[in-house]
Protein backbone atom coordinates (compact mmCIF):
# COMPACT_ATOMS: atom_id res chain seq x y z
CA UNK A 1 0.00 0.00 0.00
CA UNK A 2 1.09 3.60 -0.68
CA UNK A 3 -0.63 6.84 0.75
CA UNK A 4 0.08 10.09 -0.29
CA UNK A 5 0.07 13.07 2.04
CA UNK A 6 -0.96 16.70 0.94
CA UNK A 7 -1.11 19.26 3.31
CA UNK A 8 -1.96 23.29 3.35
CA UNK A 9 1.27 25.05 3.98
CA UNK A 10 -0.90 28.25 5.14
CA UNK A 11 -2.54 25.81 8.04
CA UNK A 12 -0.51 25.74 11.47
CA UNK A 13 1.55 22.73 11.96
CA UNK A 14 0.05 21.11 9.08
CA UNK A 15 3.76 20.21 7.99
CA UNK A 16 4.76 19.24 11.61
CA UNK A 17 1.19 16.87 11.34
CA UNK A 18 2.31 15.20 8.26
CA UNK A 19 5.66 14.70 9.60
CA UNK A 20 3.99 12.70 12.25
CA UNK A 21 1.70 10.88 9.85
CA UNK A 22 4.23 9.62 7.83
CA UNK A 23 6.51 8.72 10.77
CA UNK A 24 3.71 6.39 12.03
CA UNK A 25 2.74 4.81 8.76
CA UNK A 26 6.13 4.35 8.01
CA UNK A 27 6.86 2.66 11.45
CA UNK A 28 3.89 0.06 10.15
CA UNK A 29 5.45 -0.60 6.92
CA UNK A 30 3.48 1.91 4.55
CA UNK A 31 5.01 3.51 1.59
CA UNK A 32 4.29 7.16 2.33
CA UNK A 33 4.59 9.39 -0.80
CA UNK A 34 4.56 13.41 0.16
CA UNK A 35 2.39 15.33 -2.88
CA UNK A 36 2.66 18.31 -3.62
CA UNK A 37 0.41 20.73 -3.34
CA UNK A 38 0.51 22.00 -6.94
CA UNK A 39 0.20 18.09 -8.40
CA UNK A 40 1.02 17.49 -11.63
CA UNK A 41 0.05 14.03 -13.10
CA UNK A 42 -0.93 11.06 -10.97
CA UNK A 43 0.55 10.53 -8.02
CA UNK A 44 0.24 6.54 -8.31
CA UNK A 45 -1.38 6.24 -4.41
CA UNK A 46 -4.19 4.38 -3.14
CA UNK A 47 -5.20 6.77 -1.10
CA UNK A 48 -4.83 10.26 -0.46
CA UNK A 49 -4.34 12.07 3.26
CA UNK A 50 -5.64 15.97 2.73
CA UNK A 51 -4.82 17.84 5.72
CA UNK A 52 -6.44 21.57 5.79
CA UNK A 53 -9.71 21.77 6.06
CA UNK A 54 -12.61 22.11 3.77
CA UNK A 55 -10.79 24.02 1.44
CA UNK A 56 -8.11 22.51 0.83
CA UNK A 57 -10.34 18.98 0.82
CA UNK A 58 -12.26 21.04 -2.26
CA UNK A 59 -8.49 21.73 -3.85
CA UNK A 60 -7.26 18.26 -3.59
CA UNK A 61 -10.78 16.63 -4.75
CA UNK A 62 -10.31 18.48 -7.83
CA UNK A 63 -6.84 17.78 -8.58
CA UNK A 64 -6.89 13.90 -7.93
CA UNK A 65 -10.26 13.80 -9.66
CA UNK A 66 -9.62 12.37 -13.07
CA UNK A 67 -7.59 9.77 -11.06
CA UNK A 68 -10.28 8.19 -8.82
CA UNK A 69 -7.98 8.30 -5.78
CA UNK A 70 -9.99 8.09 -2.61
CA UNK A 71 -9.35 11.46 -0.53
CA UNK A 72 -9.36 11.18 3.33
CA UNK A 73 -9.98 14.82 4.85
CA UNK A 74 -8.50 15.44 8.52
CA UNK A 75 -9.71 18.74 9.51
CA UNK A 76 -7.18 21.51 10.89
CA UNK A 77 -9.24 24.23 10.01
CA UNK A 78 -12.77 25.49 11.87
CA UNK A 79 -16.11 23.93 10.06
CA UNK A 80 -14.92 20.47 8.53
CA UNK A 81 -17.89 19.86 6.99
CA UNK A 82 -16.32 17.92 3.75
CA UNK A 83 -13.66 16.43 5.64
CA UNK A 84 -13.72 12.39 7.38
CA UNK A 85 -11.94 13.26 10.63
CA UNK A 86 -9.96 15.53 12.72
CA UNK A 87 -6.05 15.82 13.85
CA UNK A 88 -7.13 13.96 17.29
CA UNK A 89 -8.68 11.01 15.38
CA UNK A 90 -6.91 10.81 12.71
CA UNK A 91 -4.63 8.09 14.12
CA UNK A 92 -7.27 5.91 14.76
CA UNK A 93 -9.07 6.62 11.64
CA UNK A 94 -5.69 5.09 9.79
CA UNK A 95 -5.92 2.36 11.74
CA UNK A 96 -9.16 1.58 11.07
CA UNK A 97 -8.61 1.74 7.12
CA UNK A 98 -5.39 -0.23 7.68
CA UNK A 99 -7.19 -3.21 9.48
CA UNK A 100 -10.53 -2.94 7.38
CA UNK A 101 -9.42 -1.31 4.27
CA UNK A 102 -11.10 1.89 2.59
CA UNK A 103 -14.28 2.41 2.78
CA UNK A 104 -14.99 5.81 0.45
CA UNK A 105 -18.09 7.31 -1.04
CA UNK A 106 -18.42 8.40 -4.94
CA UNK A 107 -19.08 12.12 -5.39
CA UNK A 108 -20.75 13.90 -8.48
CA UNK A 109 -18.33 16.38 -9.15
CA UNK A 110 -18.99 18.92 -12.27
CA UNK A 111 -16.66 19.53 -15.15
CA UNK A 112 -17.10 23.28 -16.10
CA UNK A 113 -16.28 25.09 -19.16
CA UNK A 114 -17.30 29.23 -18.94
CA UNK A 115 -16.69 30.89 -22.50
CA UNK A 116 -16.72 34.70 -22.73
CA UNK A 117 -15.76 36.89 -25.12
CA UNK A 118 -12.12 37.16 -24.04
CA UNK A 119 -12.02 32.95 -24.11
CA UNK A 120 -12.84 29.47 -22.44
CA UNK A 121 -11.80 28.57 -18.24
CA UNK A 122 -12.27 24.85 -17.74
CA UNK A 123 -12.37 23.10 -14.27
CA UNK A 124 -14.09 20.74 -12.06
CA UNK A 125 -15.64 21.56 -8.90
CA UNK A 126 -16.83 19.34 -5.89
CA UNK A 127 -19.23 21.29 -4.00
CA UNK A 128 -20.32 23.94 -6.40
CA UNK A 129 -19.27 26.08 -8.95
CA UNK A 130 -20.18 30.07 -9.20
CA UNK A 131 -20.70 32.23 -12.03
CA UNK A 132 -21.32 35.90 -11.24
CA UNK A 133 -20.23 39.07 -12.86
CA UNK A 134 -17.34 40.40 -12.34
CA UNK A 135 -18.39 43.92 -11.81
CA UNK A 136 -20.57 43.88 -8.84
CA UNK A 137 -24.08 45.12 -9.06
CA UNK A 138 -23.98 44.40 -12.45
CA UNK A 139 -26.94 42.25 -14.50
CA UNK A 140 -24.94 39.46 -16.27
CA UNK A 141 -26.85 36.72 -18.69
CA UNK A 142 -26.06 33.17 -18.52
CA UNK A 143 -26.72 30.38 -21.32
CA UNK A 144 -26.28 27.13 -19.41
CA UNK A 145 -25.82 23.95 -21.02
CA UNK A 146 -25.71 20.25 -19.57
CA UNK A 147 -23.28 18.00 -22.71
CA UNK A 148 -23.43 20.76 -25.15
CA UNK A 149 -27.28 20.46 -25.19
CA UNK A 150 -28.69 23.92 -24.08
CA UNK A 151 -30.56 24.04 -20.54
CA UNK A 152 -31.21 28.09 -20.41
CA UNK A 153 -30.99 31.57 -19.85
CA UNK A 154 -30.15 33.36 -17.08
CA UNK A 155 -30.31 36.96 -16.20
CA UNK A 156 -29.40 38.11 -12.33
CA UNK A 157 -26.15 38.62 -10.40
CA UNK A 158 -25.41 35.25 -11.30
CA UNK A 159 -25.78 31.54 -10.44
CA UNK A 160 -24.90 28.92 -8.16
CA UNK A 161 -24.36 25.13 -9.61
CA UNK A 162 -24.09 22.51 -7.12
CA UNK A 163 -23.52 19.42 -6.44
CA UNK A 164 -25.64 17.10 -3.88
CA UNK A 165 -22.32 17.11 -1.23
Amino acid sequence: MIIGIIYNHLKPNAQQYCAKISDWLKNKNIKVKNISYKLNGNPKVDFIISLGGDGTMLRISRLVSKYSIPVMGVNMGTLGFLTDTDIKNVFNSLENILNNGIEYEERMMLDIEITTKNGTVKTTALNDCVIRSIYNGRLTSIDSFINKKFLSSYKGDGIVIATPT
